[in-house]
């Protein structure tokens, strides 16, 4: 495997690191620094070698749980030539096609660490969204983070025993907010 010089990098507090390019064995180029080159991390991030041993397979479902570094949202994530990208991408890339650009890889599995490419396919940010709404899986309510009643108190509201004036004052919200309890089109799971 051959290097390419590329730079050397002054860190403060680590000394300097050099950087190479190089490339990996599935023929996509590499930069790598010359101490992970001596320690045998070749391989690129697409390399399935990097991935597999953080792989757990879920025998009822069939998915492949990542068990590597996850993002805040719980997607399994891999550093690609100093970049954090999502393992889904990743399987989809490189056991099915590129990734369109603007185009999302959803789940069909719901399931946000799993990499199986066979349950993976793109589709716009919009599907996205109605995949959600669809599956039930977007928060509803108090748990939506932007409520500001309870569940009790929107009990209280659709029994309709006070005007919307007094509602809204003795829950400190909008007129608005109280119309559209109402009218069903908020808080409709209640």
């Amino acid at each position: 495997m051959m290097l390419t010089y590329l730079s050397t990098v002054k860190k403060p507090g680590f000394g300097n690191s050099t950087y190479y390019l190089t490339s990996c064995e599935c023929g996509r180029e590499k930069v790598i620094s010359k101490g992970h080159f001596d320690a045998g991390q070749k391989r690129c991030g697409l390399c399935l070698g990097e991935w597999w041993n953080k792989k757990r397979i879920d025998k009822k479902t069939g998915c492949w749980l990542w068990d590597g570094a996850k993002s805040s949202n719980g997607y399994g994530i891999v550093t690609v030539n100093g970049e954090a990208k999502g393992i889904h991408r990743l399987s989809f890339e490189k056991y099915k096609n590129a990734i369109p650009k603007g185009l999302c890889v959803l789940h069909s599995c719901d399931i946000v660490n799993c990499f199986n490419p066979n349950h993976l396919r793109t589709g716009t940010h919009k599907d996205n969204m109605k995949d959600k709404t669809q599956r039930n899986r977007q928060a509803k309510g108090e748990k939506s983070g932007h409520s500001k009643l309870t569940e009790s108190q929107v009990r209280y509201v659709k029994k309709g025993l006070s005007s919307v004036s007094y509602l809204a004052k003795m829950f400190n919200v909008n007129k608005t907010t109280i119309y559209k309890i109402l009218n069903g089109k908020t808080w409709g799971h209640i």
